[in-house]
């Protein structure tokens, strides 16, 4: 799905494959994505201290 959008590019060399960044979009993906589990992760943590 990735590769198909055009964030990553696909190299076969035998049985092995590799993935390399296409567009550095995918790295701010990856941040927001952290950002949003790390606050998910510190308000749960701070429901389970009141609880």
């Amino acid at each position: 799905m990735m590769r198909e959008a055009g964030l990553l590019e696909r190299k076969k060399e035998g049985v092995r494959v590799y993935y390399r960044v296409e567009d550095l979009l995918v790295f701010d993906l990856c941040e927001l994505v952290c950002g949003k589990l790390n606050r998910d992760h510190k308000s749960l943590g701070e429901i389970e201290y009141l609880i």
